[in-house]
């Protein structure tokens, strides 16, 4: 299936590519260093292995690359394409530059740069052609994941956790959202099979929950802001009014509810369809 789709799709605005990509990295950097610590937390404890392997949902695993070897960390096909990659509106790479993450202390071995974190996300974001709001909707889909699974973002498994939160997003507030078919002829780095894997295990470590409410993207457009740098300017990147807000709720439900009877179709004897229903349905 060729993707040909442009004249539909304006994807991320030069107006707001640094400011998001700045602000989403600055927030996955906090997220990580305390994701860190709350691992490191852990295997302080009495018998943390098994409590850690417990803890954490085994269909996570998939999320997780392969282990660090000789202290450095594995390179995505992603992050090798964008070592070179420009910013659309001035010219030059992603700033290097800390921000607000750098609140939490100097930068660790085991958490990615600042820098990598925004290149990844830029490739991210146009090879996708997402829009702002995407990024600020899957943010808060990471916190879901991270809640409600148990697993705390990690050097092992943010990049395709994000991946997966931001083609998630795309599917609640586009229009005419691309299908996984679609997403992976983009990709540089994972087929169909692979995506369509990540897809089911991120909803199940959300329990099938995609639905976005006003207050909630609020909240999270307000945390973004407050991660700008001083001297970023004016933070430029979309607020919802209560039109769109409520059209982003009808279309988030409308996609949990085409998520759950997918689920009955498939196992309609299964528990956990039957909890799911109760639960997100009511």
């Amino acid at each position: 299936m060729a993707v040909d789709r442009n004249g539909g799709r304006g994807g991320l605005a030069c107006a707001h590519s640094e400011q998001v990509v700045q602000c989403f990295a600055a927030a996955l950097q906090i997220k990580l260093q305390l994701g860190v610590a709350s691992a490191e937390a852990v295997a302080a404890r009495p018998m943390c292995g098994e409590m850690q392997d417990q803890g954490w949902s085994d269909e996570c695993a998939i999320f997780r690359m392969p282990a660090q070897k000789a202290g450095k960390r594995p390179k995505s096909a992603l992050s090798a394409m964008t070592e070179s990659s420009t910013c659309a509106s001035t010219g030059t790479p992603p700033s290097s530059k800390r921000w607000k993450a750098g609140d939490l202390g100097d930068e660790r071995a085991d958490v990615p740069s600042n820098f990598e974190v925004q290149v990844f996300l830029l490739e991210l974001l146009r090879t996708y052609r997402l829009e702002a709001e995407v990024a600020i909707i899957a943010l808060i889909y990471i916190d879901r994941f991270v809640e409600r699974s148990g697993e705390p973002l990690s050097s092992e498994n943010w990049q395709r956790v994000t991946l997966i939160a931001l083609i998630s997003a795309s599917k609640v507030w586009d229009e005419d959202p691309f299908d996984n078919a679609e997403f992976a002829e983009m990709s540089p780095s994972y087929d169909v099979r692979d995506i369509n894997a990540f897809e089911h295990a991120f909803l199940q470590c959300v329990g099938y929950d995609v639905v976005i409410n006003g207050p909630m993207y609020t909240k999270t457009h307000f945390f973004m802001q407050t991660l700008m740098s001083k001297d970023a300017g004016n933070f430029s990147m979309p607020e919802l009014d209560e039109d769109r807000a409520a059209e982003l709720e009808e279309s988030s439900l409308k996609r949990q509810t085409e998520l759950l009877d997918y689920i009955e179709c498939l196992e309609p004897d299964s528990p956990a369809s039957s909890e799911n229903a109760r639960g997100l349905r009511h």
